[in-house]
């Protein structure tokens, strides 16, 4: 049986819409290896829905003990809670999509490994015989193709953190195409690598038919993608559910992507003689550029948690407006005519910090309103409050109000009236509210 000629873009796009049909061209063999990899996939992801069913608060409490000292638990806490809630929902589907993806590509690599190759055996895909790299080598790049996905997934989950639409739009967008690109490379790859091919020849070849790897991937991700489109228009359905659908069809979609992406694989081979690998100034380059990316995760990612830690203690804190101190200006009568009054409020904050860390709040926002409308913002100074004291915070600010309100003084006095908020930025887009006058809040 002869190699098919090399095939053009469009013609690698054409290959790649048919990929999804060798599962019908499967020897018995590969069957088996089949049975075997969608078992052990679904008892792997199976677990995993069960542990963060039955003890997700357990698990939680010990991977932050491992990583973190405990009094940076409520710090991790915080920040993973409005992190995670800064993001569309679409980019946390995906991440989740992309994280089974490589569980079960990682955990299971054998069992891939053995599938792909029986399918290529006794199917006769590809006459030359196999070479493949030492397992050091193999290890080695599966570390790199880790690596990056790192890198390339924590960047994506930074620009999707701002509360700007372009920036969370590209993050979704970057998002799919990523989730596409990882579907290519892990089930394209493992009849190349056995013909000698390495992740840096493998990426170039797919770049060179961008169309084929992006449908490939495309293709495989849509029944997972369609599930996540469930869940986003189903917020109410409950987390084994979700996670039990979402890995079910994952998982069928995996074990159907390793058949046909050793089929398209046979059929890019030809090509791989003709990929070069990157020289060395491109590969440094490479690097430098996803340690770059590396670093620069860990270091804003690392900045979030410490200033998070160090201001979760806010949240310790008891927060409280002294009534005795309420003091409320008289406008002058000849501002009564005028669409807004201005009235000059004052009173103190005291803040008690029962914690044994000294409280310090660098930035932070006033917002008071009168009978739900707001009448004042203004940004506080700097609050310091040492360990298991309490210090109070005077606060002199201008109200705009309307007239009307002005000629009933009970109404302006009555505490219940009033609604006071401190916003604290705890970290960048991190703002969080503390509720000093507020009815029914503490």
């Amino acid at each position: 049986m002869s190699l098919p000629r090399i095939p053009t873009t469009l013609a690698s796009w054409g290959l790649a819409l048919l990929s999804p049909t060798a599962l019908f061209r499967l020897p018995r063999a590969g069957w088996s290896w089949l049975g075997a990899y969608l078992g052990a996939g679904g008892l792997l992801l199976g677990a995993v829905t069960f542990a963060l069913h039955r003890h997700q608060d357990d698990l939680t409490g010990l991977l932050y003990s491992y990583l973190f000292p405990v009094d940076w638990h409520g710090g991790v806490d915080l920040l993973r809670e409005h992190f995670f809630l800064a993001q569309q929902r679409v980019v946390l589907i995906n991440a989740v999509i992309t994280a089974s993806l490589l569980a079960v590509t990682v955990l299971l690599f054998p069992l891939k490994e053995w599938l792909s190759a029986s399918f290529e055996r006794h199917a006769g895909l590809v006459p030359e015989p196999v070479h493949e790299h030492p397992l050091l080598v193999q290890g080695w790049q599966e570390l790199q193709l880790f690596l990056l996905y790192l890198a390339v997934q924590g960047t994506i989950f930074v620009l999707g953190y701002p509360p700007v639409p372009a920036l969370k739009l590209a993050a979704a967008g970057l998002g799919y195409l990523f989730l596409f690109f990882t579907f290519a490379v892990d089930f394209i790859s493992p009849l190349l690598q056995r013909h000698q091919g390495r992740y840096s020849q493998i990426i170039k070849l797919l770049a060179r038919h961008p169309l084929a790897a992006l449908t490939f991937g495309a293709l495989f991700s849509l029944p997972p993608l369609a599930i996540g489109a469930l869940w986003e228009a189903n917020p109410g359905w409950s987390w084994p559910l979700a996670l039990g659908l979402l890995f079910g069809v994952n998982l069928l979609s995996i074990a159907w992507a390793a058949v046909a992406g050793t089929w398209l694989a046979a059929r890019l081979l030809p090509a791989l003689p003709l990929t070069r690998r990157p020289g060395p100034k491109t590969r440094t380059l490479a690097w430098l550029g996803l340690l770059g990316l590396l670093g620069a995760n860990v270091y804003l990612y690392g900045h979030l948690l410490i200033s998070a830690h160090h201001k979760s203690q806010v949240l310790k804190c008891n927060y409280s407006v002294d009534l005795g101190s309420f003091r409320l200006g008289r406008p002058d009568l000849g501002d009564l005519l005028a669409d807004e009054v201005a009235v000059d409020l004052g009173f103190a904050v005291e803040i008690e910090n029962p914690t044994r860390f000294d409280l310090d709040i660098e930035d932070s926002e006033l917002e008071v309103a009168h009978q739900g409308r707001v009448v004042a913002r203004t940004r506080l100074a700097r609050v310091a409050v040492p360990a298991h004291q309490t210090r109070a915070q005077e606060v002199d600010l201008e109200l705009r109000v309307d007239p009307g309100a002005v000629a009933f003084d009970s109404a302006l006095i009555d505490p219940k009236r009033w609604q006071i908020t401190l916003y604290l930025d705890v970290a960048p887009y991190l703002r969080i509210p503390v509720y000093l006058l507020h009815p029914g809040a503490r």
